[in-house]
């Protein structure tokens, strides 16, 4: 049964992996594609012809569906230039075109269930006044994009409202300029799942430039492939040192399938990964201090807390920690942290453009 019942024919922004995943979800609800629209491809895809926005009018369908999930300023900004050819209320925006680097759809992560139990312990920012007046609309278009298209029109105001807390620049996802929240001059940073430019965007440089000469910036990376990519990346960079391992709650040897920056622990996996924890690590290589440490680790935070936590009695370091992998880390992680340090205030912001609302959410934490 098709979810579309009014749409018969279609045409797909994107001839790309976003654009694949769109197709063959329209195929399987019965409906026609009749071309693709790309900025920069020509040809066919998938048997049909690939267009210019210009040649729009030589071509009429029922609805135009964007083939893309990057981000709310990617989608608006593709809407923004279909919509000067064709009627708005026509096009159709989801999370379904989102894929990893090898074009496998990504499953949106969902919100906590009720999070107006969990905000107490967030300091008040225009971010949780928002997500607390907004959030059942929120859980709701989290839903529907999830599972199907649905038109720009009914999320247009939701995607403004969290539009507004984008970053200047992917580099500056770790930073909170409203709170003076950002990697100092002479800092040491654990940047923890530091990634690299080829698998997805990277903070390490940026950490490294705030930092200074007098700064260091330990840049954790579990998979070797990966790990190399960023040796690649931090030439010329003396104060950032690549560290080949993960960080848990201890020392162990896991494995891991290479999904590139969505990459995590599988015991189905082929990859052997060192880990260790960050007090372990610390005391190792003898580390005076330690300023800020920020984690993406897929689901693996609240083990590498844990991993940290005289580290962070110790030092009391700015914490960016992503907690948007697991529902139940909306507030474990908060949690966590303060009974580690009862001190620190903790900001709640998601400021990475997610289209699901939930996707890049952090605590950000200092004392």
């Amino acid at each position: 049964m098709s979810l579309y019942k009014s749409i018969k024919t279609a045409i797909i922004y994107g001839a790309g992996k976003g654009g694949a995943i769109t197709y063959q979800h329209l195929v399987e609800n019965g409906i026609e594609v009749i071309a693709f629209i790309d900025d920069f491809k020509s040809g066919e895809y998938f048997g049909k012809p690939i267009i210019k926005l210009e040649d729009l009018n030589k071509y009429k369908a029922d609805a135009y569906f964007i083939g893309t999930a990057e981000s709310i300023k990617k989608i608006k900004d593709w809407v923004e230039k279909l919509s000067r050819f064709v009627d708005r209320g026509k096009i159709m925006v989801s999370n379904v075109p989102a894929s990893d680097r090898f074009g496998n759809r990504i499953t949106t992560m969902s919100p906590p269930h009720d999070i107006k139990l969990y905000t107490d312990i967030f300091e008040e920012n225009d971010f949780k006044r928002d997500l607390i007046e907004h959030f059942d609309e929120l859980k709701e278009a989290n839903k529907n994009t999830s599972q199907k298209f649905i038109s720009f029109e009914e999320v247009y105001k939701l995607f403004n409202m969290y539009s507004k807390y984008v970053a200047n620049t992917h580099e500056e996802d770790y930073a909170y300029p409203d709170i003076n929240f950002d990697v100092e001059e002479g800092d040491v940073v654990f940047d923890c799942g530091a990634n690299s430019s080829k698998d997805a965007y990277i903070n390490c440089l940026y950490f490294a430039k705030k930092a200074g000469k007098n700064g260091k910036v330990y840049a954790f990376e579990p998979i070797p492939r990966i790990y190399n990519e960023l040796l690649e990346d931090v030439k010329g960079f003396e104060n950032i040192i690549p560290v080949n391992k993960g960080v848990s709650d201890r020392k162990q040897t896991v494995y891991f399938k290479d999904l590139g920056g969505g990459s995590r622990i599988d015991t189905a996996g082929d990859i052997e990964v060192e880990l260790i924890s960050i007090d372990e690590f610390v005391k190792e290589h003898n580390i005076p201090k330690v300023d800020f440490i920020k984690m993406d680790i897929e689901g693996a935070e609240l083990d590498a807390l844990k991993g940290a936590i005289n580290t962070i009695k110790t030092f009391k370091p700015k914490l960016a920690i992503c907690i948007y992998h697991k529902p139940e880390h909306f507030y474990e992680i908060p949690t966590f942290i303060k009974s580690i340090v009862p001190e620190y205030k903790i900001w709640l912001l998601n400021n990475e453009s997610p289209t699901d609302f939930w996707g890049g959410t952090k605590v950000f934490c200092k004392v």
